[in-house]
């Protein structure tokens, strides 16, 4: 394929240890491969295999313990020890943390080399992270498409479905993937963990957690976003509905929730400015003693998302979108469906529609063509009706 071919030279064959040995021969004559019974690496990564995976990265372990031993630690002030760790050290396994979910034993000796200095799960699972999100940035790589065809039919990566024995390397991904999606910033509003004085209280004993700006409650996260009187402007002046500000709620996250429903796809996103202009009026007024009118709040937050849509209007995004893939679905058993659909060119005008079972058994159809051109929406319309006459005739 491609004018390549396979290099018979370098190729291998790893078999399973209940394979009978007449079978290794018949199968290395058939490939005109070597057979082998380890397998140490690949492309210079382990390669875990059975339940001792932490054995294959005892290569890595090992290089790291010769090269922390060849140095005279005791010669090197502590910035020394720093770069040392993290210019060597640490990047030893770093090809190997971006591909594997490295098992705590592993972990743990190579944390006693670097004197505990350095988070290395952390940094395996930014490392992973990585992966993760580009596998939900690029949607039409051939990684994806694979993966996604068993672990997740519905291209979403962060509610895949449950599946009996899911390759190593999946588990790998899926791993990475839920420890990514805790970790999304809007958790931090789930969580109820931005520094308001109530949060801060909670750890320091003596701070006063009276609302800076109105100075009538305690600033919780609610009421630092709804209920507070200068926020409360914002909002009002912004004309969200009546019925959202009055609104009882024991969580913000709760509250947030509601206002995303009541708004379309485009003021969501002027919300979220406004969301964000929010906390930083109150930052203002907390760490620079500047308070602002709710006008400028609400201008500021208007003039960013603006600016924000133009640009992406303008400019070439630098992630582009996935082509969403629409495929036809099975109705339920014993119920039939009918797809229908009708386009105008070149003044004439095309219908058809088309009746599938369960089964995916075409029970019957029908198309036609008229010189004329009639408006989409009529045709459309008329393909709808020649559907439901077959419907009541199959009826």
């Amino acid at each position: 394929m491609f004018g390549q071919s396979i290099n018979l030279d370098k190729s291998m064959v790893y078999l399973s240890p209940n394979t009978p040995i007449p079978q290794h021969m018949t199968l290395s004559s058939l490939l005109k491969m070597n057979v082998i019974n380890n397998l140490d690496g690949y492309l210079g990564l382990p390669i875990p295999i059975g339940k001792k995976k932490s054995a294959a990265f005892q290569n890595i372990t090992d290089r790291a313990a010769n090269r922390s031993n060849s140095w005279s630690k005791r010669l090197l002030f502590k910035g020394g020890k720093e770069i040392f760790i993290k210019s060597i050290l640490q990047a030893i396994p770093t090809y190997a943390f971006s591909v594997f979910f490295v098992p705590n034993g592993v972990l743990d000796e190579l944390q006693s080399m670097i004197y505990c200095v350095w988070d290395l799960r952390q940094f395996n699972v930014a490392l992973l992270g990585r992966q993760v999100w580009r596998l939900v940035s690029y949607r039409d790589t051939l990684c994806f498409r694979v993966l996604s065809a068993k672990y997740f039919p519905e291209r979403d990566m962060l509610h895949p479905k449950q599946v009996d024995k899911p390759l190593f390397t999946w588990q790998i991904i899926a791993k990475a993937a839920s420890i990514l999606y805790d970790g999304f910033g809007w958790n931090r509003l789930g969580h109820d963990i931005l520094p308001t004085l109530e949060k801060i209280l909670s750890i320091h004993l003596k701070v006063n957690s009276t609302c800076l700006r109105c100075g009538a409650d305690k600033e919780t996260l609610l009421h630092a976003m709804k209920k507070c009187s200068r926020e409360r402007a914002v909002l009002v002046y912004g004309g969200l509905k009546n019925t959202l500000l009055k609104g009882c709620y024991d969580r913000c996250v709760d509250w947030f929730e509601d206002v995303a429903r009541s708004l379309d796809r485009k003021t969501f996103p002027n919300f979220i400015t406004v969301f964000w202009n929010i906390w930083n009026s109150k930052n203002n007024r907390v760490f620079q003693e500047v308070e602002e009118e709710a006008k400028v709040t609400w201008d500021k937050a208007a003039a960013l998302s603006q600016d924000f849509r133009i640009f992406n209007l303008l400019e070439k995004p630098m992630l582009p979108k996935s082509a969403i893939e629409r495929t036809w679905k099975k109705p339920g058993k014993g119920v039939v469906k009918i797809n229908f659909d009708a386009s105008t060119n070149g003044g004439k005008t095309s219908i058809g529609f088309v009746a599938r079972d369960h089964d995916s058994f075409v029970l019957g159809g029908q198309a036609g063509v008229w010189d004329k051109n009639f408006q989409a929406e009529w045709a459309e319309l008329y393909a709808l009706g020649e559907s439901m006459s077959y419907a009541r005739a199959k009826n």
